[in-house]
């Protein structure tokens, strides 16, 4: 009897041993919950019986590093990774497989401005700039952001037609979505700066997808022949423009060397004129024979026999080197 006592005891001992390790154990790691490491990419926030430990921002938002706090009974950490980029993956606007009933299959489409109907999978990035807001006004931020960017899509879409969307617009439809976007949460003071929409697929239905590739390629040949067509502008427009000055300098150069020489036979016609007006008789020979002398030297080996009415009178001898106004008997 006596042994099964001991036994009882030593049992309850080894019980008693072992709960106040445990209890010890369970004490230490509330104290040591307090005691949290904050990644490099992050900051944190203290809640203290559900407040935000600190006066201002600056003692609120704690940097990375060590992080000293009371135990989970009294505080608790949010970390908040500001420096790392968030996405949101715009996906239930695509479908999941590619073939189906449109009006069976369970996902979501959006109507253009001209009522057709596009699929769409895009990213969205941004980066948290208040953590404070975005850790603790704002239940599940990231889902907020989605259903916001959700909401822009639908509504920019709308209003555009689809060959927009699904051709030239694509950048402009982001962009927009972006802004927009931004607006929105920073209405609600969210916190977040936008930094990216990416469209990572657009499509339409796969029921009309032939036709709208016709639509594609069609515009695509149109795109090359404009982009051939302004190749074959640049090209010639400048030809053209280096033939028009070269023209214009020949124009030029035969407009002054008319000028000048007009004005060199203006000139030597004066001179001529006063000589004229003191003697005429001298000048209007010497002119004579200047201009006959001229027009010899031009005729060469030939020879000129014009004949008068009196019949036979040499006007022109035939040696042009001997003089002028011999007979027809010399």
């Amino acid at each position: 009897m006596s042994q099964v006592n001991s036994s009882i005891i030593n049992s309850v001992n080894t019980a008693i041993a072992f709960m106040r390790w445990f209890a010890l154990v369970v004490v230490i790691g509330i104290f040591l919950s307090g005691v949290t490491f904050v990644q490099p990419d992050e900051v944190a926030l203290i809640i203290r019986f559900g407040e935000l430990v600190g006066d201002t921002p600056a003692e609120q938002i704690h940097q990375p590093g060590l992080l000293f706090a009371f135990p989970y009974l009294i505080d608790s950490v949010i970390k908040i990774p500001i420096k790392r980029i968030q996405e949101v993956n715009l996906e239930d606007l695509y479908p999941p497989t590619r073939v189906g009933d449109i009006t069976r299959q369970g996902y979501g489409f959006l109507l253009t401005g001209d009522e057709n109907i596009i699929n769409v999978r895009a990213n969205l990035k941004y980066q948290i700039t208040n953590p404070i807001s975005y850790g603790l006004y704002v239940e599940e931020p990231q889902k907020v952001v989605r259903e916001i960017a959700r909401g822009v899509l639908t509504q920019i879409v709308a209003g555009v037609p689809v060959d927009y969307i699904l051709l030239e617009g694509k950048e402009e439809t982001a962009k927009n979505v972006r802004r927009l976007v931004q607006e929105s949460v920073d209405a609600i003071d969210l916190g977040v700066q936008i930094m990216t929409l990416e469209f990572m697929a657009i499509q339409p239905p796969i029921e009309v997808k032939g036709d709208f590739d016709e639509v594609t390629s069609a515009y695509v040949e149109k795109e090359t022949l404009l982009r051939e067509a302004r190749s074959y502008s640049e090209q010639k427009i400048p030809e053209a423009k280096a033939l028009r000055d070269q023209i214009i300098r020949e124009a030029e150069a035969y407009r002054l060397a008319r000028i000048s020489q007009a004005r060199a036979e203006v000139a030597e016609f004066y001179g001529v004129l006063d000589e004229y007006v003191k003697n005429p008789e001298i000048v209007h020979q010497r002119i004579f024979y200047e201009k006959m002398d001229e027009i010899l030297s031009k005729v060469g080996g030939q020879t000129l026999l014009p004949i008068d009415e009196t019949g036979g009178k040499i006007i022109l001898p035939l040696d042009v080197n001997e003089g002028y106004g011999r007979d027809e008997g010399e």
